[in-house]
């Protein structure tokens, strides 16, 4: 986890104090937490989340969540951001290593075969 600026040391904006929430995670993921309240007009938690930065002119960014692209070196106003949906963008062409979800005390009893059994 590191400060946007680090991964773009040229980017003016990416360095500004209004980016000072945001960070990395590695070089691949963008991370824009909510913290401040949000715009909710129509009072049944569809919050929008406004200036989002997502840099680097010729990335692509790709919604974790639903795998809506956009394009960097803009901002990003009006994203949909209710409670349940941290804003998380990954630069495309990441590969991000993912496992099935391990809801379960069942799940952790599996043990891998040995070198000898296979």
């Amino acid at each position: 986890m590191r400060a946007m600026f680090l991964e773009y040391p040229n980017d003016s904006y990416a360095s500004s104090k209004a980016m000072q929430y945001q960070y990395m995670l590695g070089s691949e993921m963008l991370v824009a937490p909510i913290y401040q309240n949000t715009a909710d007009t129509e009072n049944d938690g569809s919050d929008i989340r406004n200036n989002i930065y997502l840099p680097g002119e010729k990335d692509v960014w790709i919604d974790y969540f639903t795998g809506e692209q956009y394009q960097g070196g803009r901002v990003l106003n009006n994203f949909d951001a209710p409670l349940w949906k941290l804003p998380v963008f990954v630069k495309n062409g990441a590969i991000i290593p993912m496992w099935e979800e391990n809801n379960s005390p069942d799940c952790l009893l599996y043990t891998s075969p040995s070198p000898r059994d296979r």
